[in-house]
């Protein structure tokens, strides 16, 4: 779970939708490191 600590929103972090926040969804990111480098691809 993901909390935002001025909205006090909850979303999980396995799809990003809201748990407390009905209607919120948040885009979820696959992150990766190469060397010293992060990746990020999108996720569902």
């Amino acid at each position: 779970m993901l909390r935002c600590r001025w909205h006090n929103y909850v979303f999980r972090l396995r799809d990003g939708k809201g748990i407390n926040c009905p209607g919120y969804k948040l885009k979820v990111f696959e992150i990766m490191r190469d060397n010293n480098v992060l990746l990020a691809r999108a996720v569902a």
